[in-house]
């Protein structure tokens, strides 16, 4: 028996802000897993060879920085869901349900990447002592996320700006499916109907 399970998936409910940022954190440490696997040999050079570790922070900031951008627009766009979304059913589409555009895709990316980057710095700044500087980046991120529990809760702030909203995916319902194949198969076992009494003889 064979359960194409995308087909029988549909998106459910809003996602709750708990599975968004599992899902978050899931894709972050996966991609920098992945950068650092990468940048180790390019480390390795431009700090061991050229002795320019200026430069390595600045290949380092650029090159992850476009890992994540590329990562996000491409599945984001492609259909929906992040490998993080995949593992905690999340699926993001448009307001009207439909797949996003790559265009829409990235404004969303970049306008979560500001939230992101001020959550970064604030804690940079926090731990630096200037907590002054620290709080309203703190807020800004704090106010992107939470905007969800006073808007609506499938869209926090960059989804509501790029037009998009972010479901959980129920799991596929194998009741229906499993009664689909029975009908199936009790159709094709079924004897066929006798045949008729032959009509047109030749005289």
């Amino acid at each position: 028996m064979n359960i194409n399970t995308q087909n029988t998936q549909s998106p459910g409910p809003g996602a709750a802000l708990s599975r968004r940022f599992a899902a978050d954190i899931y894709d972050a440490l996966l991609l920098v897993t992945v950068w650092m696997v990468a940048m180790t040999p390019i480390a390795l050079y431009v700090v061991g060879a050229l002795k320019d570790p200026a430069a390595m922070r600045v290949i380092g900031h650029i090159s992850l920085a476009g890992m994540f951008l590329g990562y996000f627009v491409h599945y984001s766009a492609k259909d929906g869901q992040t490998l993080g979304m995949q593992a905690w059913r999340l699926r993001v589409v448009t307001t009207t349900g439909a797949r996003l555009s790559r265009g829409r895709a990235l404004a969303r990316t970049l306008l979560a990447t500001a939230w992101l980057t001020a959550l970064v710095t604030g804690c940079e700044q926090w731990f630096s002592g200037h907590h002054m500087l620290a709080v309203p980046l703190l807020a800004i991120f704090c106010a992107a996320y939470f905007w969800m529990l006073a808007n609506r809760p499938e869209q926090a702030l960059h989804d509501t700006l790029a037009g998009t909203k972010v479901l959980f995916v129920p799991r596929p319902t194998r009741r229906a499916a499993t009664a689909t194949d029975s009908e199936r198969s009790a159709s094709e076992s079924a004897p066929s109907p006798p045949a008729g009494p032959e009509s047109g003889k030749a005289d």
